[in-house]
Formats: C-alpha cells, structure tokens, sequence
C-alpha cells in the first residue's frame, strides 16, 4: 500500500515539472502562445547585416511556436525590457550566438524546413515572412544562397515575383484569422516574428484598394490588427469597418517572447480614503497611448 501511494506521489511529481508551463489568457483571446521563456539566447543587432537580422527575427518566431528561446536587442526599449527580464531572474541569458550568425542558425536548424528567397524591403520581403510560420521556413536574400547550401537548408519557394494574391491563393487556409499584421515594407525587420509566430498575413497595400478589402473581408469579427498604416483615420476606419480593432506595434520587436510572460500592472500608489468636496468637481488626467504597443515597448520607458 505504501509503494503505491509513494509511486503515485513521485508520479505526480514528475509530471508536474513535465507540464508545460503556459502563459494566462482571459476568454476568448485572440493572441495565440506557447510556452513561457526561460532559457534565452540574446543578440545584439548591430552585430549582424540586415539581411541577417531579416533572418534572425524570423528564426526567433518560428522557435517560438513551442518555446521562445530568442531576444533580439536593438538598443532603445528593448535593452531595458531585456534588462528587467535577467534582473528578474525570469529569464537565463545566453550569449553564445551574440554575434554568430552561422552558430545560431546552425543551433535551430533542426526548426527550419527550407528557405525562401525574397528582396530586402520589399513586397516580397513581407510575402516571405507570411509564408514562414506556415511552411516553418526563413527568408534570405542572395546574399546568403551559399551559406543555405553550406548547411543543407533546401530551397522552398523564390518570391521576388509573387504578389499578395497568391498568398491568398495557396495559404488562405492556414492563415491566421484573427490576427493580421499591416506592415509597410521599409520596417519590414520589426514586427516579422510575431507575424511567423501567429501565422500571419504580413502585407502592406493602400488602405483603400479593392485587396485590403478582400483580405479585411476574409478575418474573423473582432480579430485584430497590428501595425500601422501611413493615416491613422482611414487605417482604423476601414479596420473597424470590418470589425477589426488596431494595435500600433509598426516598430515593436520581440513580441513572440514577450507575449509569452505573464504579468500583473498595479498602480503605484492608490489613494483609498477619497473626499467628496461639495461644489468641486474632481478630474483624472491619464497620460497614456496605452493601445500602442511599438510605443510602449521603446519611447514610453526611454523618453
């Protein structure tokens, strides 16, 4: 009797730390998650080239999937989030790929299915980075054709002449529909891993043409969109046409890790005992820009 309750006892155990520990969500939540982070392999980015970070911020949502193991940091906000993660001790740093593109590329590469070839800040930049959490691929320039090779990493799809319409076309399926990312293709290194980590549309069109309005028709009541368009009044007044509320997060970076932490914002101080005054009218003023991600992430801590 005793070895059986001892046995159960250890089996309880065990899978307690077997359990993979998840994020909080409240109902119906449209953000997806994984695992929370804890083992982190930091980089720095003015360590490597664009195309490589191109690559890098791709890789990082695609790990995530199941566990966020990547931090890109780029300086401004987010060396102060990161710093605030380690003093925390929610995260264990690692740099050992802080400046080694090959090494980490090398690292995840039982993560990666194949590469697809794109152009730097371009529409099919963004066609790649759609199509990356679907066929869990990374988008490379030329540039890196040798290194993909080197490594045995095979060629999947060449999208320097694809348009948004055959995304739609062969992936409307496995598209994310309650999330889409509005990303203009100048700022096409930001935003890219939340984008693979959602399976994502990643596009950028005129906010008016006849695609937008076939894309926006084809998401589900009350998803969202993350992003920015070039007018804030038209970008959320055809969003909410369709039932889409907006996030800012234009240059927001990290999301598929920082999504993944649970978190809890009290005020401050909070003043109980209240007077009512006869006669005075008492006002609140909240300095705030609290549904934009991309600022909260960088100027909101730094300026």
């Amino acid at each position: 009797m005793y070895k059986i309750i001892f046995s159960l006892v250890v089996s309880l155990v065990i899978n307690s730390f077997l359990v993979a520990q998840v994020p909080q969500r409240i109902n119906s939540s449209s953000f997806p998650f994984s695992e929370i982070p804890d083992t982190v392999y930091i980089i720095y980015d003015h360590n490597f080239s664009e195309e490589e970070q191109l690559v890098i911020q791709t890789l990082q949502g695609l790990v995530s999937k199941v566990k966020p193991s990547i931090f890109r940091d780029v300086g401004t906000g987010s060396s102060i989030w990161l710093n605030d993660l380690i003093s925390k001790e929610l995260i264990t740093p690692l740099y050992s790929f802080h400046d080694d593109f090959v090494g980490l590329i090398s690292h995840f590469k039982e993560e990666i299915s194949g590469y697809v070839l794109c152009d730097l800040h371009s529409k099919s930049s963004n066609i790649a980075i759609s199509i990356s959490g679907i066929l869990n691929t990374i988008p490379i320039t030329e540039k890196n054709i040798s290194l993909m090779d080197s490594l045995e990493i095979p060629f999947v799809y060449d999208v320097r002449n694809k348009d948004y319409n055959w995304v739609i076309d062969n992936f409307s399926d496995s598209l994310n529909k309650k999330i889409i990312i509005y990303q203009d293709t100048v700022k096409d290194l930001c935003l890219g891993d939340y984008s693979v980590f959602a399976n994502s549309l990643h596009f950028y069109e005129d906010i008016n043409s006849k695609l937008v309005d076939t894309i926006f028709n084809n998401m589900k009541k009350n998803s969202v969109l993350l992003g920015w368009g070039n007018d804030e009044y038209q970008t959320v007044s055809k969003s909410s046409n369709y039932s889409i509320s907006v996030l800012p997060a234009d240059y927001a970076y990290n999301l598929s890790i920082l999504t993944n932490f649970n978190s809890t914002i009290k005020q401050k101080n909070h003043e109980f005992e209240t007077e009512n005054i006869d006669s005075v009218h008492t006002v609140c003023f909240v300095m705030s820009d609290g549904d934009n991600i991309q600022w909260l992430l960088n100027w909101f801590i730094t300026d």
